[in-house]
């Protein structure tokens, strides 16, 4: 469901300068999330800043923490940096703004203001966390480092594949609506 959504790379060390590209015209909301974690922590400098936003806000936050990277090699990082993004969102915001403060290039002052999301932006952040949440729940109602837990297996995937389905149908999920069908049709070939 996320590569039909979004199209966003994964982090790539050896290309660090990630473009912001427009989907639909706005922006591909995962490509930022990813482009903002990769800047906060791609030196000193920016992990520090990160930090300090986080502990001297009007509301520091009980948890410091960095925001996670997207990761092809766990597929459950897409939701858990945007789940944490999405949690840590004033402090998103407030180092975009603090990042732009700082920079004297008037070309990389423009790339990073095209980093700022907007409400919209947010709000598609919320919902497609909420779906991928779905994901994230059976596939760890299906993983136990206890015992046997395949059994669960077709359980879960039912339940993900019928909560997408209702999903698909909502029209607040109308964004989404290509992705979730491609997801639970992917979904559906697992169980026939």
């Amino acid at each position: 469901m996320i590569a039909s959504y979004s199209s966003a790379l994964y982090y790539n060390p050896e290309l660090p300068d990630l473009s912001i590209p427009q989907v639909h015209s706005h922006h591909d909301e995962v490509d930022l999330m990813q482009a903002i974690a990769v800047k906060a922590q791609s030196s000193a400098q920016q992990k520090q800043l990160w930090k300090d936003i986080q502990t001297h806000q009007p509301n520091p936050s009980p948890v410091v923490s960095q925001l996670p990277l997207d990761m092809p090699i766990w597929w459950p990082s897409t939701y858990v940096m945007l789940d944490c993004a999405e949690k840590k969102r004033a402090y998103v915001d407030t180092f975009v703004y603090e990042l732009s403060l700082h920079e004297t290039n008037l070309t990389k002052y423009a790339k990073i203001n095209q980093l700022k999301l907007h409400e919209d932006e947010w709000a598609c952040i919320t919902l497609f966390t909420s779906l991928l949440a779905h994901a994230d729940k059976a596939q760890q109602s299906f993983s136990s480092d206890k015992g046997a837990s395949l059994h669960l297996a077709l359980p879960a995937l039912e339940a993900l594949h019928k909560a997408w389905s209702t999903c698909s149908e909502n029209p607040k999920y109308k964004p989404f609506q290509e992705a979730l069908q491609q997801g639970v049709s992917k979904i559906h070939k697992y169980y026939n």
